[in-house]
């Protein structure tokens, strides 16, 4: 059974439009569109301006109870992404550099450059945030520091199937 709006706008329809037209981005101008769908009754249920707007239901249900609760401002301050908490602290940072710059400490996957941070920083380190942070920032130190690799095989080198992987991540 569809939704049936039962908000009532409190913004006029030309204030709403103007506002649309200085809205940047796509969800913002969703969001007004809505606002104005409500306030000049085109539409009585929330999967009817789904369609529309090509949202889902819950989308337009979330952007009509953030209005409900906060008004107007309420609406277009709604964030989506960026709950990301996978960081890595400062000193992380600063010796991931250290140690890719200095490749004395060898080390052939990302695995073991976590573990050798883990037990020097005490700290533990997210691995999809130590491997994106090294794809960003320190592409052409792992080139540079696979070919170093390549002839210590041997000693304390890399595997065929971690060169293979770097090859894979940094060529």
């Amino acid at each position: 059974m569809p939704k049936k709006i039962n908000v009532e706008i409190k913004e006029s329809v030309e204030f709403l439009k103007i506002k649309l037209n200085h809205s940047k981005g796509k969800a913002n101008r969703d969001r007004i569109k809505t606002l104005i769908y409500i306030k000049e009754e085109k539409f009585h249920f929330q999967s009817e301006i789904g369609k529309v707007l090509r949202r889902t239901d819950k989308t337009i249900r979330t952007w009509l109870q953030e209005y409900h609760k906060n008004g107007f401002n309420g609406i277009l301050g709604i964030k989506n992404g960026g709950n990301n908490a996978h960081t890595i602290s400062d000193k992380a940072i600063k010796l991931i550099s250290k140690k890719v710059k200095h490749p004395n400490d060898s080390f052939s996957s990302f695995m073991e450059l976590k573990k050798i941070l883990e037990k020097e920083l005490d700290e533990i380190i997210n691995y999809q945030a130590l491997y994106s942070h090294c794809r960003r920032n320190h592409k052409n130190e792992f080139k540079s520091l696979r070919d170093l690799m390549k002839g210590k095989r041997g000693i304390k080198g890399i595997s065929p199937r971690n060169n293979k992987q770097i090859s894979k991540d940094f060529c």
